[in-house]
């Protein structure tokens, strides 16, 4: 697998960047083929908001002749895109989200040109912020969620840390190992696809839900990541969720698998649940 590590915080060797080196350590070793893409030192202007690349069919088209072709070029290589950011300002930095802007010209809906030069990609995030997890990531996070829904990518999930200690907080090994953790949860997220193809419809949805538990639990690691992280699901909201994405209309066995691998917490009542913090580890599941 191709994984393309976008990282756009301004300090080549701050935070962020140590925070990828356990990440990228973990990527390679379960076999991915990983590129690590840095923004601030490249000329990636703002959008101009022209149109002119939703006319040209087949490639990237955008008037601007900047790093941004470099950068379009190995998203087209990649099968998931890692946003590696500090959170400025409940959001992602200046380059990264000139980057995100520019995405227009690999999406062909507003012009001439039709089609997508990146649908059914996996992108997720990797975050490092200053206030408690969900008031920092939140914003941003709705943001990426909506323009993977808009262009037809997965979202595979965010991991951040808080810094505390400026580099001291990354280089702990809580903090390592939840960044070698999400590593094995990417490549799970993205193997899933390849082993449930034939029990996904042209939605995603899946049409049964596997016998052999090799493959339930892929299932499981493909129904979780369509979840907040972070949110309270009453358990009627919960079957509403995850009838979205199955067709066999059986939201509680699906519930009661979730529970039972430990992708699912709930309250003492079990009223409510949610996504459990960290997700289960791949290898504990025999994955």
């Amino acid at each position: 697998m191709n994984i393309l590590i976008l990282m756009g915080s301004p300090r080549l060797g701050g935070n962020t960047a140590e925070l990828c080196k356990p990440l990228m350590g973990e990527l390679e070793r379960l076999g991915a083929e990983v590129c690590y893409l840095t923004l601030a030192d490249k000329k990636i202007q703002p959008c101009r908001g022209c149109y002119a690349c939703q006319d040209v069919a087949g490639e990237y088209g955008c008037v601007q002749k900047d790093d941004m072709e470099a950068v379009v070029e190995r998203i087209r290589w990649a099968d998931c895109l890692v946003l590696a950011t500090p959170i400025y300002s409940w959001y992602c930095t200046a380059p990264m989200k000139a980057v995100l802007d520019r995405h227009y010209g690999l999406n062909k809906f507003y012009g001439s040109a039709e089609g997508s030069l990146w649908a059914g990609k996996s992108v997720a995030i990797l975050a490092t912020h200053g206030y408690d997890r969900a008031y920092a990531t939140e914003p941003f996070e709705t943001g990426v969620r909506r323009l993977c829904d808009h262009s037809g990518l997965s979202y595979l999930g965010l991991y951040s840390v808080r810094d505390e200690d400026n580099l001291a907080s990354f280089r702990t090994a809580e903090a390592q190992e939840g960044a070698r953790l999400f590593a094995r949860r990417l490549m799970a997220s993205m193997e899933a696809r390849n082993q449930l193809r034939g029990l996904l419809d042209p939605e995603g949805r899946l049409t049964g839900f596997p016998a052999k538990r090799r493959k339930k639990v892929y299932a499981l690691f493909y129904l979780a990541e369509k979840l907040e992280q972070g949110r309270a699901y009453t358990e009627r909201e919960l079957g509403q969720a995850l009838l979205q994405w199955h067709t066999f209309s059986d939201p509680a066995t699906l519930r009661r698998e979730l529970y039972d691998s430990f992708f699912l917490d709930r309250d003492p009542q079990g009223r409510v649940y949610r996504l459990t913090e960290p997700q289960p580890d791949p290898r504990a599941l025999g994955i």
